[in-house]
């Protein structure tokens, strides 16, 4: 069994609404403060709240008008001169240059076996930094790639240092913000 590096878009991600006031009566944390923790897009994302939980959700129209470009750019920034995953990058370009809806594309990400867009099948945790605390946030993510078997451990800041540097290099997309770089078995 090995490791294997992964990136990905959140589309979606939760924290609990004990934590979020918890940390509110310690401090004057908007809201705001919790979205932009997680992601350096938080206008992409619509929020809710429930009696448990605050939940983020990329917006529909974000996803249906702005995902065929990145993908065209992003899969050409890492594919380029490999002819890796052809076949699988074609299927999905194809399936969006016929103006699916945002239901439509979770669908298709969610019945995908693609290595290089499919919905991830569980949520992940991730802990996120926000006034002086770390929150744990739940984030579900489109697999955008899942690269071979690497050798990891965790020291220095390496994946988040990763992390900032492909949302930078993809921030003039509104899905840029919500790219994810993790490890997983």
């Amino acid at each position: 069994m090995g490791r294997f590096l992964r990136t990905g878009i959140i589309t979606r991600f939760s924290t609990s609404v004990k934590s979020v006031e918890a940390l509110q009566a310690k401090s004057e944390l908007s809201i705001e403060a919790f979205a932009n923790a997680s992601v350096d897009n938080p206008t992409s994302f619509n929020l809710e709240k429930t009696e448990e939980k605050y939940i983020w959700t990329l917006k529909p129209e974000i996803l249906e008008k702005d995902l065929l470009p990145f993908l065209e750019q992003y899969y050409k920034d890492i594919y380029e001169k490999e002819n890796t995953f052809r076949s699988e990058r074609e299927e999905i370009l194809t399936f969006l240059k016929s103006n699916p809806t945002s239901s439509m594309i979770t669908t298709f990400a969610n019945e995908s076996i693609s290595s290089v867009f499919h919905q991830e099948t569980r949520s992940d945790k991730i802990f996120v930094t926000v006034g002086s605390e770390e929150i744990e946030f739940d984030t579900n993510t489109f697999i955008l790639s899942h690269e071979g078997k690497i050798v990891f451990e965790c020291i220095y800041g390496h994946l988040g240092f990763f992390q900032k540097s492909i949302r930078k290099v993809y921030q003039q997309s509104p899905l840029g913000g919500g790219l994810v770089v993790n490890v997983s078995r």
